[in-house]
C-alpha cells in the first residue's frame, strides 16, 4: 500500500475508486465515499447517507447473491459468452505477471474485478513516476486503451441505470469512467496541432 498523501490527485481518485470496489461492509463503502468526495469536483451530499442501505446496493450491484446488477469482472462485458474465469481473466493474470505483479487474492477473487485492474493501474502508474521506463509505458497504455477502455464504459452505464439504488452508485460509476478518460489522456496525450514551418 502506498500512502495516499505522496502521490497526485489522479492517483488519489484511483486509490478512492480501488478500496471503494474492494469494501465489503459499508464502513469501508462510507470511507471510500468520503475520501472520494474530496478529491472529485463533482461531489454529492453524503451528510445524511444510510451507509447500510448503501452496503446493500452495493452487494445488488457487485457481489450478490443474487443476480448482479453491475458485474465487477471484464470478462462479463468481453467475452461472447459472459462469464468469469475465461480467457480475458487469463490474459489479465498474465499482463499482471509481465509488470511483476500478482493478485493478493487469487483464486478467491478473478483478476479481471474491477478493484484488481485499478490496483494494477496504481502499481504500474507509479512505477512508471519512479522508472519512466517505455517498456512499462507501453504495457500500461494498453491496458488502459485496449482492455480497460472496452469494457469500463459499459460496466459504468449498468451502475449508473441501475435504479434500485441508492444515486451515490451513479456518481462513483462517474467519477470511474472520468477517471479513466483522464488516465487516457495523461498516458497518451492527443497529437498537438502540426508544426508550421517560415517561408
Amino acid at each position: 500500500m502506498n500512502s495516499i498523501d505522496s502521490i497526485d490527485q489522479q492517483g488519489r481518485i484511483l486509490v478512492c475508486l480501488r478500496d471503494f470496489f474492494l469494501s465489503r461492509e459499508s464502513s469501508d463503502i462510507a470511507k471510500a465515499c468520503i475520501a472520494l468526495s474530496h478529491e472529485c469536483t463533482a461531489s454529492v451530499p453524503l451528510a445524511a447517507t444510510d451507509w447500510q442501505d448503501v452496503e446493500f446496493g452495493f452487494n445488488k450491484l457487485f457481489v450478490g447473491p443474487q443476480a448482479l446488477l453491475a458485474p465487477p469482472f471484464a470478462s462479463i462485458y468481453l467475452e461472447s459468452e459472459p462469464h468469469v474465469m475465461g480467457e480475458t481473466t487469463l490474459m489479465v493474470r498474465r499482463l499482471y505477471q509481465t509488470v511483476g505483479l500478482v493478485s493478493p487474492w487469487q483464486d478467491k477473487i478473478p483478476d479481471d474485478h474491477i478493484a484488481l485492474e485499478l490496483d494494477a493501474c496504481l502499481h504500474m502508474r507509479l512505477g512508471l513516476l519512479q522508472s519512466g521506463s517505455a517498456k512499462l509505458g507501453d504495457i500500461y497504455s494498453y491496458f488502459l486503451n485496449e482492455h480497460m477502455a472496452r469494457w469500463v464504459p459499459a460496466f459504468s452505464a449498468r451502475i449508473c441505470e441501475a435504479r434500485e439504488v441508492p444515486a451515490l452508485f451513479g456518481w462513483v460509476g462517474r467519477e470511474l469512467e472520468n477517471w479513466l478518460a483522464s488516465e487516457r489522456r495523461v498516458v497518451d496525450p492527443p497529437p498537438g496541432p502540426a508544426a508550421t514551418t517560415n517561408p
